[in-house]
């Protein structure tokens, strides 16, 4: 049995604890309140601007492909390919087409030549990129005015290339952005965008794997940033 005498030492401590239980929970609401935010999303880095080749920091495709024999495109009989093998295209998006010489191929294109074609297309460097950032998308045009455009959600879009259907994807990479396209025969390319040496530089690295290529097939191309104030805000 309690006594009254037991009843009076505790109540002064109940209304201790009591006071220190209710200072407690508007501490925690409190701390619940100023908890940090989530980091928002980093906004996608800028590669807008007009962009030229830098031949002496670029690799040279010649040196990159297959030896004679190595691979379906390098059979003999495929034809010449002039110029260390590929022509000044568009830095792999909108090329000439065209494998220099082209004899012996008899008829049509077929579609190992036509595979052949967009790979070789994909090697090729434009001297001079222009690219304008939207805000959904990228517009990449070539030295001959030949436009691609690039939607970097991760979405798969289905395109043609030399009259056969490709499947494209594209999507930023930290600060990096990364367009793969499939081809026919299980042919994959991968090129990835980069600025670098404070923006005042473009990477464009070009990688060709699968299909009947015996090994992978990698270039990289250095453009300087020639002028960049007409396309530095993002277009609407």
């Amino acid at each position: 049995m309690w006594r009254k005498a037991d009843v009076k030492i505790l109540e002064p401590v109940n209304r201790v604890l009591l006071a220190v239980a209710l200072l407690a929970c508007p501490g925690v609401a409190l701390a619940q309140r100023t908890a940090p935010a989530p980091a928002a999303p980093q906004a996608a880095p800028s590669l807008a601007g007009r962009w030229e080749l830098n031949a002496q920091e670029s690799d040279s495709p010649g040196a990159a492909m297959p030896a004679q024999g190595e691979s379906e495109g390098g059979r003999a009989g495929s034809g010449g390919r002039g110029g260390g093998g590929y022509g000044g295209g568009t830095g792999g998006m909108t090329g000439r087409g065209g494998m220099g010489g082209g004899g012996g191929r008899g008829g049509g294109a077929t579609e190992s030549t036509a595979t052949r074609d967009a790979m070789r297309r994909a090697m090729e460097a434009s001297r001079v990129l222009l690219i304008v950032q939207h805000e959904t998308h990228l517009s990449l045009t070539d030295e001959e005015g030949r436009v691609v455009t690039l939607t970097p959600d991760g979405t798969k879009v289905q395109e043609q290339q030399f009259g056969l259907p490709v499947e494209r994807t594209t999507k930023w990479d930290g600060r990096s952005l990364v367009t793969m396209t499939k081809l026919k025969g299980g042919a994959k390319v991968t090129q990835t965008f980069t600025k670098v040496a404070e923006g005042l530089q473009l990477v464009v690295v070009t990688k060709i794997e699968g299909g009947q290529l015996s090994r992978p097939i990698e270039v990289k191309r250095v453009y300087d940033q020639a002028f960049q104030e007409p396309l530095e805000s993002v277009a609407r």
